[in-house]
C-alpha cells in the first residue's frame, strides 16, 4: 500500500510525485510544474493573487549517484534537498542511509524558528545501492519526521484521485520496467485532475543497484502516448 504524509492538502497540491519499490530497484516519477503565488481566498476578490508557473526538475541526484531526492511543498523543502545533495557531494563515500533523519534534522535546524514552523512539504529519498526500500520525510509543525517504506510513496498532491492507480496496481514483485509506466501514468492522470498545479513529466529509474538515470525525451513521449491510450481504453471499456 502506498503511504503519504498527513499535511494539509492546500499546502502540497503544487506537485505530484510517485516513488515505487520494485523487485529490481526503484522508480520515481514527478511532474515538472513549479507554481508560485495564489492564496485560499475566492477568485476575483481584491485580495486574490494569480498563480505563476514554470517548468523545473524536482528530482535531484548526488554527483556520485549514491543519493536521490524528490521534493514537494514549499521552497524550504527544495532547499533542504539541495543541501543534502551538496553534503554528499562534499563528502563522497559517506553512507548516510543509517543517519538520514539526524542529517535532515541538522539541516532543518539551520533555519530560523519562524521559517521552520511555516515549512510544509515532503521529501522522498532513495539510495540506489540499497534495494527494497525508500525514505519518506515529512515537514510540518516545525519538525521533520522520516520513515522507511518498502513499497510506494506519494508526494505532493496526495489528495488527488489519480493516486488510485498507484495504490491499486503497485506491487514490489513487479520490475522497474513494469512500474515505470504505472508511476508515469499516475502523474499524468493527476495533471488531468489538477491541471493548474500539476503538469509535465520527469522519471528517474534505478535497476539492479546500477547508476540511476533520468529517462530521455523520447522515452517520456512514449510514456505519454501509452498513458493517453490507457486513459481512452478505460473510458471506452466503461461506456461501451
Amino acid at each position: 500500500m502506498c503511504t503519504f504524509n498527513s499535511l494539509q492538502e492546500e499546502e502540497l497540491n503544487m506537485t505530484m510525485q510517485v516513488a515505487m519499490v520494485s523487485k529490481d530497484g526503484f522508480v520515481i516519477a514527478s511532474d515538472t510544474k513549479a507554481s508560485a503565488g495564489g492564496d485560499s481566498v475566492k477568485p476575483f476578490s481584491k485580495d486574490y493573487r494569480k498563480y505563476r508557473s514554470a517548468e523545473t526538475r524536482k528530482i535531484v541526484v548526488s554527483s556520485d549517484n549514491t543519493l536521490v531526492c524528490a521534493f514537494s511543498g514549499n521552497q524550504i523543502v527544495s532547499n533542504v534537498a539541495h543541501r543534502l545533495i551538496r553534503s554528499v557531494n562534499e563528502n563522497p563515500g559517506v553512507d548516510m542511509s543509517g543517519c538520514l533523519e539526524d542529517k535532515l534534522q541538522d539541516l532543518f535546524a539551520t533555519f530560523d524558528d519562524n521559517i521552520q514552523s511555516a515549512t510544509k512539504g515532503n521529501l522522498i529519498v532513495a539510495f540506489p545501492a540499497l534495494t527494497g526500500k525508500l525514505w519518506d520525510a515529512s515537514f510540518g509543525g516545525g519538525a521533520v519526521c522520516c520513515q522507511e517504506t518498502f513499497d510506494c510513496v506519494i508526494g505532493g498532491d496526495f489528495a488527488n484521485s489519480a493516486i488510485y492507480f498507484a495504490q491499486e496496481y503497485h506491487s514490489i514483485n513487479r520490475s522497474v520496467d513494469e512500474l515505470t509506466m504505472l508511476a508515469a501514468h499516475t502523474v499524468i492522470e493527476s495533471g488531468l485532475r489538477n491541471p493548474t498545479m500539476v503538469g509535465g513529466l520527469d522519471v528517474l529509474v534505478s535497476k539492479n543497484r546500477e547508476k540511476a538515470r533520468f529517462l530521455e525525451e523520447d522515452e517520456l513521449q512514449l510514456l505519454l502516448r501509452r498513458s493517453s491510450e490507457i486513459h481512452d481504453a478505460l473510458s471506452n471499456a466503461i461506456f461501451r
